[in-house]
């Protein structure tokens, strides 16, 4: 029994460190891509990058997709080890769900198997690209899966974009203190500003902007202006439509609809 284990363990465990490195590869690229996608895709508004969290978050997601690479090529038997990636990744999903959300015991078992269903495919596709780097295989193979990690990241960190109503609220916030800033001084604020009557001499005119879910509503967003200087305002759109309703302060609109903010 014991050495039937250390076979599938270890003997199959000579091609983890394929899938290993392929996870990494796969998790590095698309936190980095999903973190800078909307830089690259939106060149002309001056979108804020928080590179302190995208470091985490590279940091983070390739070693964790590492560990499950690892798990999912550690067994000989391919199914096995697909199994395991699934469980692994149904359970951390479900872990993080009960954590946000504080749910029951029968809520987690309701949405582990899903979450295991979901886990399959990924398991299945660093068991496939963790092949292509094996030591007996072909340079041909390797560029191939290295090849299909920069689709596959691509494509994820594509889908990590904004949304459409989201661009819009970033530019119309871009477009509201570009022509607000080159009005002259007596000029009367827009109805979006004019609950920070000292908005002209306060900003600055450089800024970057950031953009957040808003807790008003599933469809609001929020967006932090910040300028150069260290001022702040936050802006909340409803509707595309509707003129934003702006308050001093960061993230204003976050956690509750209300006239604090946090600077």
């Amino acid at each position: 029994m014991l050495e039937s284990n250390r076979k599938i363990f270890v003997a199959g465990g000579r091609a983890w460190w394929g899938t290993a490195a392929a996870g990494s590869a796969l998790g590095v690229l698309y936190a980095l891509l999903a973190g800078l996608a909307d830089r690259l895709l939106l060149p002309d508004v001056a979108l804020r990058i928080d590179w302190r969290g995208l470091l985490q978050a590279v940091l983070w997601t390739g070693a964790g997709m590492a560990a499950l690479g690892a798990l999912v090529g550690a067994p000989e038997q391919r199914a096995l080890g697909v199994l395991a990636g699934a469980l692994a990744t149904g359970s951390w999903y479900t872990a993080r769900g009960a954590l946000q959300l504080g749910g029951s015991g029968i809520v987690l078992l309701y949405t582990l198997i899903p979450s295991m269903t979901l886990g399959v495919p990924l398991a299945i596709v660093l068991r496939v690209l963790g092949a292509g780097f094996g030591l007996a295989q072909r340079s041909q193979q390797a560029a191939a899966s290295g090849l299909a990690i920069l689709v596959l990241a691509g494509t994820a960190g594509a889908w990590a974009r904004m949304p459409a109503h989201a661009v819009l609220a970033v530019r119309k916030s871009q477009a509201l203190v570009q022509q607000t800033l080159a009005q002259p001084g007596t000029a009367a604020l827009p109805l979006a500003l004019r609950s920070i009557p000292d908005f002209r001499a306060a900003a600055s005119t450089g800024f970057v902007l950031e953009q957040y879910s808003a807790a008003t509503g599933p469809a609001a967003i929020g967006v932090n202006i910040h300028f150069d200087n260290g001022y702040a305002i936050s802006c909340l759109f409803v509707s595309g439509s509707a003129p934003p309703l702006c308050q001093p302060g960061r993230d204003a609109f976050r956690g509750a609809f209300n006239s604090s903010s946090a600077n």
